[in-house]
C-alpha cells in the first residue's frame, strides 16, 4: 500500500467504459481509463509525444526507469474526453487525437507472424509457462501466448507438440522443425490527427526479411517511412542514485539483495508513441524529443576522437615502448595507446588442472576472472606502477581489455561489489576507461539471470547491460577520484560480429538505453564495408553514433596477428579517419613496418583528422540535440532519392560525402546527391542527383566537398601536435564551400576540454549565400583562448570577388590559384596559404580577429 501511493499522481478523471468519474487534480495531461486491458493511464506529455502505460503491480510508475530518465522535463498539453460508446473512448488534445478501444481481442491472425524452420536466440521463458506446455498446432501455441502479459514471442515443436512461450528473444537462426512467431498485442491506442488520419499505431518496423522487431527494442524509423512510432519501456526497472555500485546501509530492506535496483514495478505495454511528423524538420524534432525523454549521448573526452591504438598479441613492456616511441619519433598523431586481455594472467592458477574456458566454472584458480593478477611477468610496470607514469610522461591515455566473469547474479552485493571494486582499483592505478568485451567464453548476462548463463533479462542484453556497467563505474569512480576527465567506455554495439547484409533483428536494435553509454564497437573480423555499414545504420536507428570497427584491416581472410597488405592498411585508415572512432586494432597495424609512401600517406590521414577536431567536438554535441550523426545516411538530408539509403556512403560532418573502397578494390559507383559538390581530389564540379563511376589508387578515398557547407579546422603549421590537448587553437581556419544558390549552413564551436572554457566561450558561425550571388558570413560569440580567424571561400571555377567587408569596412584578401596540373601529391583541407585542386576555382582567404563578439562578412561578386 505504501509504494501505490507513492507511485500514484494527480490526474484529471478516471474513465470507466460507462462513465467519467471527476478526481480533484490540478493538473490536465492525463487520465485514467478502464479499458479492455484494465486499468491504463494516458499522458498527453507534448505535442508529440504520447505515454500509454498499463497499470503496474505496485500502480502507475512516475520515478526514471532505466530507460527513461527524462518524462520530469514535459510540461504535457490539456487532454479531455469528447466521446464514448460501448466500443471505445475519444480523447482530444489541441495536437492529436486519442482513441481507446474497449472490446480490443487478445486474438492475433498467427499465420502472419509465423516463420518456418526458425528457432529465437537467447529466448527467455515466460514467467506463466516457464517449462513451456503443449499445444496441438502453432496457431494454438500463439493462442497460448496471448493469455500471458509476459510473453512477446512463441516457438511451436511440431514434434511432441510442445509450445514455449518467450518474454524476450535476440534475432532469430534457422533451426528444422521448429516454428516461431511474434505475438503482436492488442493496439490498447490509437493516435489520430484532426483529420481523422491515423497516425499510431504504424506498421511494425521490420528488416528487408520482414522480421519484426520486439516493440521493447529500438529501431527508430528512416525519415518519412512512417507517421509514428511506439516504444515500449521494458524491462521496466529504477536504478538507484548510486547506479551499479555497492548500495550505502540506508538502502531499503526490501531492496537489499538487488543492491537498490527495483524490479517490483515491471509491466509490458508501457508505451511511448512519438509523432513523427510530415517534414524532415518534425522527424528531426521527434529525434530530439526521444534524447529528451531517454538521455542524451553524452558529450565524449577530446581525446577520444584521436588516434587509438591496440594489438592482441602478449607485449613485453619493452616491446610496447619501444612500438610507443616509433609514434612519436615519426611524428604520428596519437592519444590512446592500450593493452588487449595480456595485461593480466590469463593461464590459470594450476596449469592443465582445470579449464577456465566457461561460464559455469566460478574457481578462484581462474585468474583472468579476477581484477587482481596483473601480468607483471611481461609488463613489470603494472607491479609498481611505473607503466602508468610512463604513459603519462609521453601524454597518452590507455585503457585494459576486459572479458568479465559474472561472480553472481547482476545486481547481488556480491556481484556489484567485486565489479566495482576491480574496475576501480585500476583506475585508481592510473587507467583512464575500460574496454568491455562481449567475444569471450564468458561474460555478464542481463541483470535477474542466472549468472552461469548469457541470457538476456526481457530483451536487456548482456551487451547493453555491460555498457551500462562500465561507463557509470568508470563515472562513480571519477567523481570519487576526483577526476574531471569526461567519462568514457569503449563496449559492445548490440549484434553479433556485423557482416555486411546479414539483416537481422538483433543486429542492432536494443534496449533504448544503450545510446548513452559511448563507445561502441562492432566485434570481431568485421570486413570495411561492414564496417562502414555498421557506423552508418546503426547512428539512424539506434542513436548510437560512435559505432565503429577495428581499424587496419586483419590480414588474410580477417585472421589475428596476420599483416594487412599496405593497399589495405590504407583503405582501412582512409574510412576511419573519415569515420566515428578510429582505432587500430587486431591486425599488425605497426606503421614504421611498411614502405616511405605509405608511412606518409598515413601520417597525413591522421593529421586531417586532428586537425579537424573542432568540427568533431562541434558535430559531438549536435548528436546531442537531434541526434544527427558524425556520418549520415544520404536520405538523413535528403528523403525520397533513389540512391539516398545507401549504407557504403555518408555524408561527414554534414560537409563532406565519403565513399569508402574495400580493402582491394579501386573502383566504385557513388550516389551524388542533389545540389553542387566538388571533388576533394581535382576540384571538379559535380551537380546531383547523379551516380558515377569513380576510381581512387590506395592513398585516396572518394570524397565530395558539399557546396553550401563549412569544417573548422586547427591552423598549426609545419610541425602539427601528435596529442589533442597540445593543439595550439590561437587561430583556426573556416573552409567555406558557398553553393550559388541561396543557402544557410551554421555551427557552434566550443573550447577545448583542457582549457576549461565557460559555457559562454562558444562561436556560431553561419555561412550562407544569396540569389544576387553575395556570400555572407557571420561569427557571433568569442572562442575561448582564440585570436583569429584565417577564413579560406572556396570560390567557383570562373567566379571572383569584388569586395570583402566586415561589419561595413573593407579589409583586404589574397586570391589563391588552383594547382597548375593535377598531382597526385595533392591532399584536400591543408589549410592557410594551401593551393586548391586542379580543377577548382580560386580561394579567397583573409584574416578576422576573434575579439569582438560579432562578426558579419560580406564578399560581394
Amino acid at each position: 500500500q505504501t509504494i501505490m501511493a507513492n507511485l500514484f499522481v494527480c490526474v484529471v478523471a478516471v474513465v470507466t467504459s460507462l462513465s467519467f468519474l471527476s478526481v480533484p487534480c490540478s493538473a490536465s495531461s492525463e487520465v485514467v481509463v478502464n479499458g479492455s486491458q484494465g486499468l491504463m493511464r494516458i499522458q498527453a506529455l507534448s505535442p508529440s509525444l504520447v505515454r500509454v502505460e498499463p497499470i503496474g503491480p505496485h500502480g502507475f510508475e512516475n520515478r526514471s526507469t532505466f530507460t527513461v530518465i527524462g518524462r520530469d522535463s514535459f510540461t504535457g498539453v490539456p487532454i479531455s474526453p469528447v466521446n464514448k460508446s460501448a466500443e471505445d473512448l475519444w480523447f482530444t488534445t489541441e495536437y492529436y487525437l486519442i482513441r481507446i478501444p474497449l472490446n480490443a481481442t487478445n486474438k492475433q491472425d498467427c499465420k502472419e507472424s509465423q516463420q518456418q524452420d526458425t528457432d529465437f536466440k537467447s529466448p527467455v521463458r515466460s514467467k506463466m509457462f516457464p517449462d513451456g506446455t503443449t499445444a496441438s498446432t502453432a496457431e494454438d501455441c500463439c493462442d497460448v501466448c496471448t493469455t500471458d502479459a509476459t510473453c512477446v514471442a512463441w516457438v511451436y515443436s511440431s514434434k511432441g507438440q510442445e509450445c514455449w512461450p518467450l518474454s524476450s528473444f535476440e534475432g532469430t537462426v534457422e533451426k528444422e522443425g521448429r516454428t516461431a512467431g511474434i505475438f503482436s498485442t492488442p493496439n490498447i491506442a490509437e493516435i489520430y490527427d484532426h483529420d481523422g488520419q491515423l497516425l499510431f499505431p504504424s506498421p511494425a518496423p521490420q528488416t528487408k526479411k520482414k522480421k519484426t522487431i520486439p516493440q521493447n527494442l529500438l529501431h527508430w524509423p528512416s525519415p518519412l517511412s512512417a507517421k509514428a512510432y511506439g516504444l515500449v519501456d521494458s524491462p521496466r526497472f529504477i536504478v538507484p542514485e548510486w547506479g551499479p555500485t555497492s548500495a550505502p546501509s540506508s538502502v531499503s530492506p526490501e531492496l537489499k539483495n538487488t543492491s537498490g535496483f527495483d524490479f517490483r514495478n515491471d509491466v509490458f505495454g508501457d508505451t511511448y508513441i512519438f509523432l513523427l511528423g510530415d517534414t524532415l524538420e518534425e522527424w528531426y524534432s521527434a529525434r530530439g524529443t526521444f534524447l529528451k525523454l531517454t538521455g542524451p549521448t553524452p558529450v565524449l573526452p577530446d581525446f577520444a576522437f584521436g588516434t587509438w591504438y591496440t594489438w592482441y598479441i602478449p607485449y613485453t613492456e619493452e616491446e610496447a615502448k619501444y612500438d610507443i616511441g616509433q609514434w612519436e619519433s615519426n611524428k604520428m598523431p596519437i592519444d590512446v595507446w592500450a593493452l588487449d586481455m595480456n595485461w593480466r594472467q590469463t593461464t590459470n592458477a594450476t596449469k592443465g588442472e582445470y579449464s577456465c574456458r566457461s561460464q559455469q566454472n566460478n574457481n578462484p584458480g581462474c585468474r583472468d576472472h579476477f581484477y587482481t593478477y596483473p601480468n607483471t611477468t611481461l609488463m613489470p610496470g603494472l607491479g609498481n606502477l611505473e607503466w602508468f607514469e610512463y604513459l603519462r610522461s609521453n601524454r597518452l591515455r590507455t585503457y585494459f581489455n576486459d572479458h568479465p566473469y559474472p561472480s553472481d547474479f547482476q545486481t547481488s552485493e556480491k556481484e556489484v561489489a567485486f565489479r566495482e571494486a576491480g574496475l576501480t582499483l585500476w583506475i585508481k592505478n592510473g587507467l583512464n576507461f575500460w574496454w568491455f568485451d562481449h567475444n569471450w567464453a564468458f561474460t555478464v548476462p542481463g541483470p535477474l539471470q542466472p549468472y552461469n548463463s548469457e541470457q538476456s533479462y526481457e530483451g536487456l542484453s548482456g551487451q547493453v547491460w555491460g555498457s551500462f556497467l562500465y561507463y557509470e563505474v568508470t563515472k562513480h569512480a571519477y567523481k570519487v577520484l576526483n577526476k574531471t576527465d569526461r567519462p568514457i567506455a569503449l563496449s559492445r554495439d548490440n549484434c553479433p560480429n556485423w557482416q555486411q547484409g546479414n539483416d537481422d533483428v538483433a543486429k542492432g536494435a536494443g534496449v533504448a538505453a544503450h545510446h548513452r553509454y559511448p563507445v561502441w564497437w562492432t566485434g570481431d573480423g568485421v570486413q570495411l564495408l561492414a564496417s562502414v555499414e555498421a557506423m552508418v545504420q546503426e547512428s539512424v536507428h539506434d542513436f548510437r553514433p560512435y559505432v565503429h570497427s577495428d581499424c587496419g584491416g586483419h590480414g588474410g581472410n580477417y585472421v589475428f596477428n596476420n599483416q594487412p597488405t599496405e593497399e589495405a592498411l590504407l583503405r582501412w585508415t582512409a574510412h576511419c579517419v573519415f569515420g566515428t572512432v578510429i582505432r587500430y586494432h587486431q591486425g599488425d597495424h605497426r606503421f614504421y613496418l611498411r614502405s616511405n609512401a605509405t608511412q606518409d600517406s598515413i601520417r597525413k590521414f591522421l593529421q586531417l583528422r586532428y586537425r579537424l577536431s573542432p568540427t568533431f567536438i562541434s558535430a559531438g554535441r549536435l548528436v546531442q540535440e537531434k541526434g544527427f550523426p558524425l556520418v549520415a545516411r544520404g536520405d538523413l538530408l535528403w528523403p525520397g532519392y533513389v540512391g539516398a539509403n545507401d549504407t557504403t556512403q555518408y555524408i561527414h560532418l554534414n560537409a563532406t560525402l565519403v565513399a569508402p573502397l574495400d580493402k582491394n578494390a579501386s573502383m566504385r559507383s557513388v550516389w551524388i546527391p542533389p545540389g553542387m559538390w566538388e571533388d576533394g581530389w581535382t576540384g571538379e564540379t559535380l551537380h546531383g542527383p547523379m551516380t558515377i563511376t569513380t576510381t581512387q589508387p590506395a592513398n585516396r578515398i572518394p570524397l565530395y566537398h558539399m557546396r553550401g557547407s563549412f569544417v573548422v579546422i586547427t591552423d598549426e603549421g609545419s610541425e602539427p601536435a601528435v596529442r589533442m590537448d597540445e593543439q595550439d587553437w590561437k587561430s583556426l581556419t573556416i573552409e567555406a564551400f558557398p553553393s550559388n544558390s541561396s543557402n544557410y549552413a551554421s555551427r557552434t564551436f566550443y573550447g577545448q576540454e583542457h582549457k576549461n572554457c565557460t559555457q559562454n566561450e562558444v562561436a556560431m558561425v553561419a555561412l550562407s549565400s544569396e540569389d544576387n550571388g553575395d556570400i555572407q558570413l557571420d561569427i557571433n560569440g568569442v572562442l575561448c583562448s582564440l585570436e583569429q580567424w584565417v577564413v579560406r571561400v572556396h570560390l567557383l571555377p570562373e567566379q571572383t570577388a569584388s569586395k570583402v567587408l566586415v561589419n561595413g569596412v573593407s579589409v583586404e584578401a589574397e586570391y589563391i590559384k588552383p594547382q597548375s596540373t593535377c598531382s597526385q601529391d595533392f591532399f584536400p583541407l591543408q589549410g592557410p596559404k594551401s593551393q586548391p585542386a586542379c580543377r577548382a576555382g580560386s580561394v579567397l582567404e583573409f584574416v578576422l580577429q576573434a575579439k569582438s563578439v560579432v562578426q558579419h562578412v560580406v564578399i560581394s561578386k
